[in-house]
């Protein structure tokens, strides 16, 4: 694949655990680099990957176990302090997903060089692509994407659907749920749900799709976030979206979303999913050849590696 004028080489894991993990990063990457003859390493997740001698970028998605170490954990905070100190000095320029996590990253390290790299939405006029509830076979729903981590807050929302309240009645009749199932945390999260709330596993694209364009609200109740993807792909169709009021959230959402104030509260859901969304424009994202071209000259741009001051203005 070519970006901006440059080869793009991608090297993954052949197969997963620690010890190839390891070989990966300590042996694969760097003769790669040698053999293809390799200016620059974008490193996409937090790893000790250093290769002397050419630029070398890393993706921090989030700081969530130092932002939020009520919800990862004391042991997580202290590992992952020490652990992303030493990444993010031995690298020459950051990318990040949103300004809030940019923020987040210079708060806690002290460095220039972090780049937002951004997909969208950005506003363009048109018609809604938004269906009427009930366009998936009768059913009006709300619908959540993603796992259910602790930090991604569902519970309150499952309850929310379980509580015989004055607001139930003129909230959606169901909870559709996307997503992987890790360990038992699914049957964990919905131990008592009731038949209201379903869980539907991973889907198509195509069925993915369909959800997004039938449900009446998409809802997004992480306690914290460094972005919000499944709120862009619900923005993206012209869906209402409900979301934690949470900075990250905010800058995705921006006008076009509602937010609760208190995201832990099953009845401030309740109340929230109660109340009239309105269906905003439809936004379009950017695409993703885009997101790598402005990744592309964030690494073209920093300095020559080798000067021993980590990331660069």
């Amino acid at each position: 694949m070519m970006i901006g004028g440059a080869q793009v080489v991608r090297s993954s894991l052949s197969r997963q655990g620690v010890v190839p993990r390891l070989a990966w990063r300590a042996h694969a990457i760097p003769r790669l680099v040698r053999q293809r003859g390799v200016d620059a390493l974008l490193v996409a997740a937090p790893e000790a990957v250093r290769v002397p001698n050419i630029t070398q970028g890393m993706i921090i998605h989030d700081l969530g176990p130092l932002m939020a170490p009520g919800i990862y954990g004391s042991r997580r905070y202290a590992s992952y302090a020490a652990m992303m100190g030493h990444y993010v000095n031995n690298v020459d320029v950051v990318f990040t997903p949103s300004e809030a996590t940019k923020l987040d990253v210079r708060r806690w390290f002290g460095v220039g060089s972090v780049h937002p790299v951004v997909a969208g939405p950005v506003l363009h006029e048109g018609q809604s692509t938004h269906e009427a509830p009930g366009d998936q076979g009768g059913a009006d729903f709300a619908l959540y994407v993603g796992a259910l981590l602790p930090h991604k807050n569902v519970q309150p929302v499952i309850e929310a659907f379980g509580h015989t309240s004055t607001h139930r009645s003129a909230m959606p009749d169901r909870l559709v749920i996307v997503g992987p199932r890790y360990g038992g945390e699914v049957a964990q999260a919905l131990s008592g749900a009731g038949p209201a709330v379903e869980h539907r596993g991973f889907v198509s694209d195509e069925e993915l799709d369909q959800l997004y364009r039938a449900a009446r609200v998409v809802v997004f109740p992480s306690r914290f976030e460094g972005f919000g993807l499944p709120m862009m792909e619900a923005l993206a169709r012209g869906t209402a979206v409900l979301a934690s009021d949470i900075p990250a959230l905010r800058e995705v959402g921006g006008r076009r979303a509602d937010y609760v104030s208190r995201p832990t509260d099953p009845q401030a859901w309740a109340e929230a999913l109660a109340r009239g969304h309105t269906v905003r424009p439809t936004a379009s994202l950017m695409s993703w050849r885009e997101c790598a071209q402005a990744v592309f000259e964030g690494l073209r741009d920093a300095r020559p590696p080798g000067n021993g001051r980590g990331p660069l203005s």
